[in-house]
């Protein structure tokens, strides 16, 4: 595999913290609302780092 890239990290990283964030809103009884948000976000960013990862 290639040097990961310094743009690459950086979405690893925010994609990890947003999946904590959304765990973390999910276990202190947050709206069901906020917290799709939040782990969607997680969600999409994670694949979109995935597909840079691969291109």
């Amino acid at each position: 595999m290639n040097e990961l890239s310094a743009p690459i990290l950086v979405g690893i990283a925010l994609s990890a913290t947003l999946a904590v964030v959304a765990w973390m809103a999910w276990r202190s009884g947050q709206e069901r609302r906020d917290v799709a948000f939040i782990a969607s976000s997680a969600g999409i960013g994670g694949l979109c780092t995935v597909v840079a990862a691969l291109a």
